[in-house]
């Protein structure tokens, strides 16, 4: 469920403009993705995102 929740907000990003990477590995850390937006005048975007779902709507 957690990999499908990722590919939902990737393919939401890159619709967005945003160029991702999945799963990069820091040590024993897993950033679920990072997103890069290119921007005018050289103010580009960096995002790090992480995905959790739930499927208990009290959680």
């Amino acid at each position: 469920m957690a990999l499908l929740a990722e590919e939902v907000v990737e393919e939401w990003l890159n619709r967005q403009g945003y160029f991702t990477i999945r799963g990069i590995r820091l040590g024993v850390h897993e950033i679920d993705l990072l997103a890069f937006k290119p921007g005018l005048k050289g103010k580009h975007i960096c995002r790090h995102i992480e995905v959790s779902v739930s499927t208990n709507p009290i959680a």
